[in-house]
């Protein structure tokens, strides 16, 4: 794998964001504050095309404030209503990748969580309405709650 150019702790903070394909996605990089989460995943909470998946990259987040927690929270405990059937969420941190299973499985959000953006990808991908998931083969998957 090629060394990246700058170090994830280096990067400017920020949250990006687009609704491509009918999937909303969010890639993070730097420390993430609450109103940089809120801002995010507006286009989530708004009228508007309502997105079939969420991908949320936060590898290169050094860090975030424990309320961005509560903003993530409220957002998976709003996905299914809003028909979102699948998300994807790729963290280097197996200690965030924990923490987002757990509040998943509390609230029976459709959340699986990823080493790799292409594992999220792949997953994603092989959504389709009306099919049953079956057990996702990938080994840096970590499923939570089937779709």
């Amino acid at each position: 794998m090629p060394k990246p150019e700058r170090h994830f702790t280096d990067l400017p903070s920020g949250l990006a964001i687009e609704i491509r394909d009918r999937v909303l996605r969010v890639e993070g990089a730097g420390f993430v504050t609450r109103p940089m989460a809120e801002q995010a995943l507006s286009p989530f909470l708004a009228a508007g095309p309502v997105p079939d998946s969420v991908l949320v990259d936060l590898r290169n987040v050094s860090g975030y404030e424990a309320a961005c927690a509560e903003v993530a929270q409220s957002m998976l405990l709003r996905a299914r209503g809003f028909g979102v059937r699948r998300i994807a969420f790729v963290a280097n941190s197996s200690i965030l990748r924990t923490a987002a299973e757990v509040i998943a499985q509390h609230l029976h959000a459709p959340l699986h969580t990823f080493e790799s953006p292409e594992g999220a990808q792949s997953w994603l991908d092989s959504s389709a309405p009306g099919v049953v998931q079956h057990v996702v083969s990938d080994p840096t998957s970590r499923p939570t709650v089937r779709a």
